[in-house]
């Protein structure tokens, strides 16, 4: 017997579809804060500028929540635009749209990195206090 290899969102039962799904997904997050809260204390022990080192990684993690914010937001939006357009049968719009959302995001994080870069000092004293 063939195992199906696509998920027919319109056909397939709802519980199948959230365990193929979403599954993968939560324990990709999870993955991803475990790999954090690791990395937090290897890099708590590095003899001498273990603290700072530490300090600075804190400093660091609202600006990548901020760059990760934008990223959620053209990606939540063009997605559900995208499907939308595939869903139509309308594949040449699909490709437009994510196109467009890949051509924006990279703006965006461009944009957003020179800004953090250029307000450095000023950026790390307002997430410090």
């Amino acid at each position: 017997m063939r195992q199906k290899r696509a998920n027919d969102l319109g056909k397939d039962k709802i519980v199948s579809l959230v365990l193929k799904l979403a599954i993968p997904t939560m324990l990709a997050q999870f993955i991803n804060v475990l790999y954090s809260v690791v990395d937090r204390m290897f890099i708590g022990h590095i003899p001498g500028i273990g603290t700072d080192a530490l300090a600075g990684v804190g400093i660091c993690g609202p600006i990548i929540a901020v760059l990760y914010a934008f990223c959620y937001l053209i990606g939540q939006g063009g997605t559900p635009v995208m499907a939308m357009a595939l869903g139509a049968g309308h594949v040449q719009k699909a490709e437009t749209v994510i196109a467009n959302a890949l051509r924006l995001l990279i703006r965006i994080g461009l944009v957003l990195t020179l800004i953090f870069f250029i307000t450095a000092k000023t950026t790390v004293m307002v997430v410090w206090c």
